[in-house]
């Protein structure tokens, strides 16, 4: 019986090996936030910024499309970010919001689709409970609260109506008014 050879495209390649995009992406260093930031998805990019950083000092791309999620899962990505040697620069493609849009100030250089939207909003704080442990957690929202908006003048140039137009509801902006309000660095 004779051997059956294995067919080759001209590149090389078998034609039946398949494609690991994830790999490939990651190895061009580039890291996707598309889902509800949770300890999964935080814990999963933390870990790839990480070994990104580890492998080499290079810039690392961090693209978002993501709706947000838990403050503490996001500052984990957020403190991630700051302590990188490696330079990371976001790129806000669909949408960033709530979490996600705190996540995308992070960058060192940070980048926005003309058609993408940002937005920010107060804090939830899911309470349903005895009112002792109402009232304790209510100055600890109190303190993310604040921590969520120095953390958005620090790295924005938004304005104090916009700060309070967020905090009593939510701030949806373009990208010219990312632009404008220091939010982006820039439009493609």
């Amino acid at each position: 019986m004779a051997k059956k050879k294995k067919t080759r495209k001209k590149n090389g390649h078998r034609k039946d090996k398949k494609i690991d995009i994830g790999q490939i992406l990651l190895q061009n260093r580039q890291v996707f936030l598309f889902d509800v930031i949770d300890n999964e998805s935080a814990m999963k990019i933390v870990a790839q910024l990480l070994v990104l950083n580890k492998i080499k000092n290079a810039p690392i791309a961090l693209y978002i499309n993501s709706p947000g999620g838990y403050l503490n899962d996001g500052f984990a990505i957020i403190d991630a970010i700051r302590g990188l040697h490696s330079p990371v620069v976001t790129f806000i493609t669909g949408h960033a919001c709530s979490m996600a849009g705190l996540i995308s100030v992070a960058g060192v250089q940070r980048v926005m689709s003309k058609t993408a939207t940002w937005m920010a909003h107060d804090i939830h704080s899911y309470q349903c409970d005895y009112a002792t442990k109402m009232i304790d957690r209510t100055e600890f929202l109190k303190e993310e609260q604040k921590k969520v908006f120095d953390y958005l003048s620090q790295h924005t140039k938004l304005s104090k109506a916009d700060l309070e137009k967020a905090r009593n509801g939510e701030l949806w902006l373009n990208a010219k008014d990312c632009l404008k309000k220091g939010i982006v660095d820039k439009i493609v």
